[in-house]
């Protein structure tokens, strides 16, 4: 995998630690050269799952795409935590929302 500079493999390594405890998620991001490598939590969306296959993978996916659009960690991650949100809402496979769910989740939330 080819990194952004930015990144090390280290840094890219600890990126993520999902902290699943009644029903949420949060989701910690620790980059190297951010705030001296402090890890920041960002919070996920509690939603009654129906289903949590391909919540992690939705989340990936989602973060890593915006990532590749120049956006930065945290609001990546933020992208990701509300997709993986609606994804546990559906039943069955390929349930991953499209950018506009994502965008109008989002947008409900503020």
């Amino acid at each position: 995998m080819n990194l952004p500079p930015t990144v090390t493999p280290r840094a890219f390594a600890r990126l993520a630690e999902i902290n699943a405890g009644s029903g949420d998620q949060a989701l910690r991001v620790a980059v190297e050269g951010g705030r001296a490598g402090e890890p920041v939590d960002v919070p996920g969306f509690p939603q009654e799952a129906v289903d949590t296959n391909g919540a992690g993978d939705t989340h990936c996916g989602a973060m890593v795409a915006e990532r590749l659009r120049g956006v930065d960690w945290v609001t990546a991650c933020r992208r990701g935590n509300a997709a993986s949100a609606i994804t546990v809402t559906r039943l069955g496979p390929d349930t991953a929302p499209d950018r506009g769910e994502t965008d109008a989740f989002l947008d409900a939330q503020e």
